[in-house]
């Protein structure tokens, strides 16, 4: 399933898009959401 789209000009696989919180305060974390 192809869930790609552009955003503000931006090619994204998705959709889905991390942003400042708790969860992304740790690079192990991040590494989680991807």
């Amino acid at each position: 399933m192809d869930l790609s789209t552009t955003y503000l000009g931006l090619k994204l696989k998705n959709p889905l898009i991390i942003s400042s919180s708790k969860l992304t305060g740790d690079l192990k974390n991040i590494k989680q959401c991807v």
